[in-house]
C-alpha cells in the first residue's frame, strides 16, 4: 500500500483487509476502530497502530467472535493473539478427539462379528460421540439471495443496523458472496443463481421467507430505521402470540421483523389492542396521497408519535384506536404532506433595501452578464462574511412567511452567514438544508483560473459542515455544494463527493443551467458538465442537481442511471427569462424516472409560497408543450412534495406514510374559490392560495395554528428585521 506521510487512507487498508468501506466506518461508529488523523481535506488516515488492530479484529472475527466479545477482548488488559490462537487450537483438538473416537466406535461396529450381549450399548456410545462432534461444531446459517448483493448490504447494515461483515468479488470485482451480523448469529448474501434456482424476492415477485431478529428496543430501532429509508410495512405493535414487533422490507423485497419478547402479563389481548397515546391526531380529512386510486384517502386521519407519523387509516379506525394529546379536526380540509422549497438563496435578502429602478435591460442574472462573470460574484458572494445576528434577524420574517404558507422544508442553494440562517430556522420551527457552496476557480484580473486551494476550501467547508449539521433536533441538516462545475476543478469536485460519502452528507450543484454556460464548462474543461460530475463521484442518489434546464438526451440517460434527484426552478427560470422551457428537460427526465423536486430561485424579488411554484410548473411546462397534458397537475404536486433527497433525509419526507416524519399541512377548502369538487389534486394545484394553509406541523410540532405562526411574532421580527436591513443600507451606503 502507498502511505501518506501519517498513514493510510481507508479505501487502501479496505481492500488490504478484504472488507469494504462501509465496514470500516461502521467499524469507527460503533468505537472499534478510530482513524487516529485525517488529512487537511478530512480523509481518514490508518498509522501502524490502528492497522494492528484491524489485523486483530479481522482474526478474531474469523475465530467466530461477534463485534460486541471483540470490543471487550480488545479492551482487556491481558490481550493475547497468542492465548486466543491457543484457545482456539485446544477446541479444535477436542472436537478432533471427539471424531476419532467416533471413527474408531463406527469401525468397531462394523468390523464386530458377535453378537454382543447388549447390542445397543455400542451404539448409545456412537450417538454419545456424535452430540460431542456434532452439537460443538453444527452453526445453522441462513442464506438470502439478492440481485444487487452490495447494495442489498449496505442497506442491511447501514438502515437495519446489522453488523458489517466481509464482501468477497470474483476475480472481476463482482459480489460474489457477503455476510452480516444479526446478534449472535450470522447471515450470508448470496447473488442471484438461476442454474441453482436461487432468486431475490425482487425477481420472483414474492418473498417466500422472513427473518426475524431480536432487538433490545424495537420503537427505537424502528425510528433509526425509518428515519434512514426503510419501507415499513407496519409500525411497531403489541401481538397476541407474546412479542412487540415491527416488519419492513429491505430493497428487493425481504421481509424483515425486529422483535422483543413482551414481559409476563404485558400479551394484548385478541383483536385490535388497547388503544395507545400519540402526540396528535389529525383527523377527518383527505388525504393526498399520490400512490393511492384517485390519489386520495378521503375521510382518512393521521396519528402522530415521537415527531413521526404512528399511523394512518380511516378516521374513525384510528379515532378508535389512538389516544391523543391533542386532536385536530380537519373535516373540510385537506392534509397533505408538508412542501419544499428546493432552490431558495435565502441570503440575498440582505439585499432588499436597494431601491427599485425601471430596468434599462436585463438584470445580472438574467442575461446581462457573461458566465464566467456571474460564477465570480456567486464564488465571492457565498464566501463573504456575514454576522450571524444580521442573517438570522432578517430571515425570520422571511422564514415567517414561507412556513405560513405551507413551506415545511427550504434548501439554501448558496448564501453567507449560513450559522445565522440555522439560528433563523431553529427559531421558526422550519426544517432547513445549508452549507458551503465551494468554488476554486473564477475570474480575478481579468482572468479565469484556479483562485483557492482545493485541500484548504475543503477543510473549511468540513469545520462548518460540523457546526451546522444536525442542530434544532435534526431539523437542519448541513450540505455541501459545488457552486457550478465550471468554478470547480476536479479536486475540488472529488473532495465533495469525498466528504458528502464519508459524513452522509446531500451535495447540491447547479448545472446545465443554459447553453451559454454549458459552453463554458467546455472550453474550460473540455468536457460535458454531466459527465465530468458524474467522472467525480459528484452525482449519485444523494446528490440534487439544480435547474438542469438546459439538458440534452445524453445528460438525462447519465442523470437517470445516476439516482440522482434534480431541481426545476419554473418561477426563477420564467421570471428571469432564461429561455430553456423549449428543451422541454422535465418531461423527458419524467419519463426516465428522474426524480424531480421544485424550487423557487426568485429572491428576494419575492418569498415564493408552494401554489406560486405549482402554477408556474404547470403553466410554463404545458405552454413549452403545447397541450394541457405536458405537464399533470399529480407530478406537479409530487415535485411540490418531494423533500427527502434535497433535505438530505432520504425516505424519511415527502409522503404521509408509517415512519416518515410528521411534516404535513391542513389546507381549508371551503372557500369560495374551491366551490365544486374539493378533490384534493385540483384544491391544491390549482385553487389554493396562502390564506387557506390553516395548520402546519414541522417534525410532529404545530408551527402553524389556526394560520397563525406559533413560534414567532411575525409582525415584531418583520420590524426588527426591517430596521436591520435600514443599518445594512445605511453601512453599505
Amino acid at each position: 500500500m502507498q502511505t501518506e506521510p501519517d498513514g493510510r487512507k481507508i479505501g487502501e487498508v479496505a481492500a488490504a483487509a478484504g472488507v469494504t468501506i462501509r465496514t470500516l466506518h461502521h467499524y469507527e461508529a460503533i468505537g472499534l476502530l478510530a482513524p487516529p488523523r485525517r488529512t487537511a481535506s478530512g480523509h481518514r488516515l490508518y498509522d501502524d497502530e490502528a492497522i494492528e488492530r484491524l489485523y486483530r479484529i479481522c482474526v478474531l472475527r474469523r475465530l467466530g467472535m461477534s463485534l460486541r466479545e471483540i470490543d471487550r477482548a480488545l479492551a482487556g488488559d491481558d490481550w493475547s493473539l497468542g492465548g486466543v490462537l491457543r484457545s482456539h487450537l485446544a477446541d479444535l483438538e477436542a472436537r478432533l478427539a471427539a471424531a476419532n473416537r467416533l471413527r474408531s466406535g463406527l469401525l468397531q461396529i462394523l468390523s464386530d462379528t458377535t453378537t454382543p450381549d447388549d447390542p445397543a450399548a455400542p451404539l448409545l456410545e456412537v450417538l454419545s460421540e456424535m452430540t460431542t462432534v456434532d452439537h460443538d461444531i453444527e452453526q445453522r446459517i441462513q442464506i438470502l439471495v439478492y440481485s444487487d448483493l452490495e447494495a442489498a448490504m449496505a442497506h442491511l447494515v447501514e438502515v437495519f443496523d446489522l453488523g458489517p461483515g466481509e464482501l468477497t468479488r470474483d476475480g472481476d470485482g463482482h459480489p460474489v458472496h457477503g455476510t452480516v451480523d444479526a446478534g449472535d448469529g450470522v447471515i450470508w448474501l448470496h447473488p442471484e443463481a438461476p442454474d441453482f434456482g436461487l432468486a431475490s424476492p425482487r425477481t420472483l415477485g414474492a418473498a417466500t421467507a422472513s427473518v426475524a431478529v431480536m432487538v433490545e428496543d424495537v420503537d427505537a430501532h424502528h425510528r433509526r430505521a425509518a428515519a434512514r429509508g426503510a419501507d415499513v410495512v407496519y409500525p411497531p405493535v403489541d401481538q397476541p402470540y407474546g412479542f412487540r414487533e415491527y416488519s419492513a422490507r429491505d430493497p428487493e423485497g425481504g421481509l424483515w421483523s425486529f422483535m422483543r419478547r413482551l414481559p409476563r402479563g404485558g400479551v394484548v389481548s385478541e383483536g385490535r389492542g388497547p388503544t395507545r397515546a400519540c402526540d396528535l391526531l389529525v383527523t377527518g380529512g383527505d388525504l393526498l396521497d399520490l400512490d393511492a386510486p384517485g390519489s386520495v384517502r378521503a375521510d382518512h386521519a393521521v396519528a402522530v408519535a415521537g415527531g413521526e407519523i404512528a399511523a394512518v387509516g380511516p378516521a374513525a379506525e384510528l379515532g378508535a384506536r389512538w389516544d391523543p394529546d391533542r386532536t385536530i379536526d380537519a373535516r373540510g380540509c385537506v392534509v397533505a404532506p408538508g412542501f419544499v422549497d428546493a432552490h431558495i438563496h435565502l441570503s440575498s435578502f440582505l439585499v432588499t433595501p436597494l431601491a427599485h429602478e425601471r430596468a434599462a435591460g436585463p438584470s445580472l442574472f438574467g442575461g446581462g452578464a457573461e458566465p464566467a462573470d456571474l460564477l465570480t460574484l456567486v464564488a465571492r458572494m457565498t464566501s463573504m462574511p456575514v454576522p450571524a445576528e444580521v442573517t438570522r434577524a432578517v430571515l425570520r420574517p422571511v422564514l415567517g412567511a414561507l412556513v405560513a404558507a405551507g413551506t415545511t422544508s427550504v434548501v439554501d442553494a448558496g448564501s453567507a452567514g449560513l450559522e445565522g440562517l440555522a439560528d433563523a430556522a431553529e427559531d421558526v420551527g422550519i426544517r432547513l438544508a445549508t452549507g458551503p457552496s465551494l468554488a476554486d476557480l473564477w475570474v480575478e484580473d481579468g482572468t479565469f483560473g484556479r483562485q483557492a486551494d482545493a485541500d484548504e476550501v475543503l477543510a473549511r467547508a468540513r469545520d462548518l459542515v460540523d457546526r451546522l449539521d444536525g442542530r434544532a433536533g435534526g431539523r437542519v441538516r448541513a450540505v455541501v455544494s459545488a457552486v457550478e462545475p465550471t468554478a470547480c476543478s476536479d479536486e475540488l469536485l472529488r473532495g465533495i463527493a469525498a466528504l458528502a460519502a464519508e459524513a452522509d452528507l446531500p451535495t447540491h450543484v447547479h448545472c446545465l443551467i443554459d447553453e451559454d454556460s454549458d459552453a463554458l464548462h467546455r472550453e474550460v474543461h473540455g468536457t460535458d458538465p454531466v459527465d465530468r460530475l458524474e467522472a467525480t463521484g459528484v452525482l449519485g442518489p444523494h446528490c440534487t442537481a439544480m435547474h438542469v434546464g438546459n439538458a440534452d438526451d445524453h445528460a438525462v440517460e447519465v442523470l437517470a442511471r445516476s439516482g440522482a434527484t434534480v431541481d426545476h426552478n419554473p418561477l426563477g427560470n420564467t421570471m428571469l427569462g432564461w429561455g430553456t422551457m423549449h428543451r422541454r428537460a422535465v418531461p423527458r427526465l419524467l419519463a426516465a424516472g428522474v426524480p424531480i423536486v421544485l424550487g423557487s430561485d426568485h429572491s428576494p424579488s419575492m418569498v415564493p409560497t408552494p401554489f406560486d411554484l405549482v402554477h408556474a410548473a404547470l403553466m410554463a411546462q404545458r405552454e413549452a408543450g403545447g397541450a394541457d397534458d405536458a405537464l399533470l397537475a399529480e407530478d406537479a404536486l409530487a415535485m411540490a412534495t418531494n423533500a427527502d433527497v434535497a433535505m438530505g433525509r432520504p425516505g424519511a419526507l415527502g409522503a404521509l406514510r408509517v415512519g416518515r416524519r410528521a411534516d404535513l399541512v391542513v389546507v381549508d377548502t371551503s372557500g369560495p374559490h374551491h366551490l365544486g369538487s374539493r378533490h384534493p389534486v385540483p384544491s391544491l394545484a390549482l385553487r389554493a392560495r396562502a390564506a387557506d394553509m390553516r395548520t402546519v406541523v414541522v417534525d410532529g410540532a404545530v408551527v402553524v395554528d389556526d394560520g397563525a405562526v406559533q413560534t414567532l411574532d411575525l409582525a415584531e421580527a418583520t420590524a426588527e428585521a426591517t430596521e436591520v436591513l435600514r443599518a445594512v443600507a445605511a453601512h453599505a451606503g
